[in-house]
């Protein structure tokens, strides 16, 4: 008995630690797009919610790596076709870095 009354909180932290690592790690886990722009895409997106349809502007940039980012407005008015761009992308949000 007395082993599990110190079992059972030992086995809580260690569990509660690796559930907080795991945490710290997606915190800190950061994509790295770098490149020139070729192309520059606005695409309207249309949204069926129940009996209304409305459409969205998407903002995507083509760089010469061959990737394609959806970025939002604020940076895709900031860049220009033939721009060299690093694109920092960390738990969804996008920033722009010179």
């Amino acid at each position: 008995m007395r082993f599990l009354i110190n079992f059972i909180p030992f086995m809580a932290g260690c569990l509660g630690f690796f559930a907080w690592s795991g945490s710290v790690e997606n915190e800190l886990n950061v994509k790295k797009y770098e490149g020139e722009i070729v192309q520059k895409e606005q695409v309207e997106k249309v949204l069926d919610i129940g009996s209304n349809v409305v459409t969205v502007p998407v903002y995507k940039l083509v760089l010469s790596s061959g990737k394609t980012i959806t970025v939002p407005r604020p940076i895709f008015q900031k860049l220009n076709k033939g721009d060299h761009a690093v694109l920092l992308i960390q738990n969804n949000r996008i920033t722009l870095s010179k």
